[in-house]
């Protein structure tokens, strides 16, 4: 514990004065780049109900950052499925091709040794075959292999040495001390509690569940940075509500909610504005047609090994 002299800070409450503080970097995401932006040195917390799209959300998010502004991130992702699954996942959100040879934008060979190479090479992924590391040790090693982010999908995989509330509180406030001493962004899945009556509305809607809603209770929102909730009313549906429920520092954006809908071979979400779609290539464009692979990808991505 130090008490801080005016020698220790004035230099950078100066740069602040001069200079404001660092934006987040946009995730070229339409209506939403207005209410949440990727912020170092802070947190993000996603939940929704199972089916929801907290996963795809989240995929969502890591791709576009990656493309947009080249960060590298590190993921723990059980919940996505084995190694090959998530791998796989990531191709497909990357790409806009899919592995399913029913539709017409399914990958070729020398493709997804393409997009193969490049995710391997771009990305950490941690395998859980062994036993799930503690969630302080997931962030200690995302720091140390010099990871920008460091994704845990979800919190329940994680190896807990304590379920109680103390041991909540503990762990994500060490979460936010790190994320800002080391100035990385670390990304959290939580599963909130099963709905109950008092979850639907008078028309028999289920609403969005709300930040006391998570598994553990008010710590999450006592601890939080940054809330968001994924949420659909149909399961097998495709439209979605991004849910803002909490922004911290104020500059990440402000509360609110967006809605999008979501192309189930390519694995994008997109926006419809004026009865157009608007898609993801390096910020959110008009796509008339089936979305294809862009240029942009193809820039970013390895040659062919054909």
């Amino acid at each position: 514990m130090k008490v801080i002299a005016e020698n220790d800070i004035k230099d950078q409450i100066m740069d602040f004065w001069r200079n404001g503080a660092e934006p987040p970097l946009s995730l070229g995401m339409g209506s939403l780049n207005e209410l949440y932006g990727l912020k170092y040195g802070t947190v993000t917390d996603i939940t929704g109900y199972p089916y929801s799209g907290k996963t795809l959300f989240l995929k969502e998010i890591l791709i576009n950052s990656y493309l947009k502004h080249q960060v590298k991130h590190c993921l723990f992702l059980p919940d996505d499925g084995d190694v090959k699954e998530i791998i796989a996942n990531l191709i497909h959100k990357l790409s806009g091709k899919t592995f399913d040879k029913k539709y017409n934008n399914n990958l070729k060979e020398n493709e997804v040794y393409r997009f193969l190479t490049q995710i391997v090479g771009d990305f950490v992924i941690v395998d859980d075959t062994n036993e799930s590391p503690t969630p302080e040790e997931f962030w200690r090693k995302s720091i140390e292999w010099g990871c920008d982010t460091a994704s845990i999908d979800s919190w329940n995989v994680m190896s807990h040495p304590s379920i109680t509330t103390g041991y909540l509180a503990k762990t994500l406030s060490l979460r936010n001390k790190l994320a800002r001493n080391s100035n990385k962004h670390f990304f959290t899945v939580i599963h909130p509690k099963n709905p109950t009556s008092i979850n639907y509305d008078k028309n028999g809607n289920l609403k969005e569940p709300s930040v006391f809603d998570l598994m553990g209770g008010s710590e999450w929102n006592n601890n939080a940075k940054n809330i968001i909730v994924v949420h659909k009313q149909e399961r097998e549906g495709t439209e979605y509500e991004i849910h803002i429920k909490k922004t911290k520092p104020r500059i990440v954006g402000m509360t609110g909610m967006v809605k999008f809908d979501f192309d189930i071979p390519s694995q994008r979400f997109y926006e419809m504005l004026e009865n157009k779609k608007y898609f993801y290539d390096n910020g959110f464009v008009e796509t008339k047609t089936e979305i294809k692979p862009n240029q942009y990808f193809d820039v970013v991505g390895n040659e062919d090994p054909f």
